[in-house]
């Protein structure tokens, strides 16, 4: 193998690793997080009112699992996808095709990883659409039924207190009259 040809194929493997890398951290990621984020919904947004279309949610939860799962279970075979290149380089037998089986098995691990992925998008978005400003929520915000929140009425006004007049009976403690002033000597 020339030295442009062997060149030029490291190029293409740190590339393709490089991508490959960035593709599996990012699933990983996003399908982490989402699953983190939809148990925080349910715990500050649905609080104790009863869920509703839960299977919507629990199919969000296997979709996003098995997108995880698919990920890890990929870079298995990417390893023996690059193990089996690196001996057709060095036998400069392609016949099986670059990686043989082990490479197509990591594309279609890969594809199925994205696809479960959205999937599980979907999925936990029929569950919001079920949730979110629904019978079960404003149920549990406001007793008469309607969307939004209103102010509570205000407490019944307090009797205006009597007027009273010198010398006319009034209920209640009266404070006694002032001392008498000292006479002057």
């Amino acid at each position: 193998m020339s030295q442009e040809i062997e060149s030029y194929r490291n190029t293409l493997i740190a590339a393709e690793q490089k991508s490959q890398d960035d593709y599996d951290k990012t699933i990983v990621s996003l399908s982490g997080g989402a699953l983190g984020i939809t148990l925080l919904f349910i715990e500050n947004v649905i609080g104790d009112s009863a869920p509703q279309e839960t299977w919507a949610l629990i199919s969000a939860w296997s979709f996003w699992a098995a997108s995880l799962a698919a990920v890890v279970i990929s870079y298995f075979f990417s390893r023996l996808a690059l193990r089996k290149a690196i001996d057709q380089c060095d036998s400069n037998n392609y016949s099986e095709g670059v990686g043989g089986w082990a490479t197509k098995t990591t594309n279609a691990l890969n594809a199925v990883s994205g696809l479960f992925f959205v999937t599980g998008i979907i999925f936990v978005i029929i569950f919001c659409s079920h949730n979110l400003g629904g019978e079960s929520m404003s149920k549990s915000n406001n007793s008469s039924g309607t969307r939004g929140q209103t102010p509570p009425p205000p407490p019944p006004a307090r009797p205006a207190p009597p007027v009273t007049t010198p010398g006319t009976p009034t209920t209640g403690v009266i404070p006694p009259p002032p001392p008498p002033k000292p006479a002057n000597p």
